[in-house]
């Protein structure tokens, strides 16, 4: 079978409007990603700055009780409670 200049250029034309629509489909979806990591990376620097701002007061408010609790107060620590607890049990 022959094929004719018009049927060639048919299928050419069919096969470049699919390799476009292919091509638009494409661009869109890496569109897609694109906005789903923008939505993510705002996301997580949201987080990031909640988690420095809440560290900050943590630390205003620890400063601010170091000025208020005596020396001995503000070097206790939970694990000591555990060790002299320990310590008086095997005694």
């Amino acid at each position: 079978m022959v094929t004719t200049s018009r049927q060639q250029a048919s299928a050419r034309s069919r096969a470049e409007e699919e390799f476009l629509a292919a091509q638009k489909k494409s661009k869109a979806v890496v569109k897609e990603k694109e906005r789903l990591h923008d939505e993510k990376s705002q996301h997580v620097a949201g987080l990031k700055a909640k988690r420095l701002a809440k560290e900050a007061a943590e630390r205003r408010d620890g400063e601010a009780l170091d000025g208020l609790l005596p020396r001995q107060a503000r070097l206790h620590h939970p694990v000591d409670d555990l060790r002299a607890h320990a310590e008086a049990s095997a005694a």
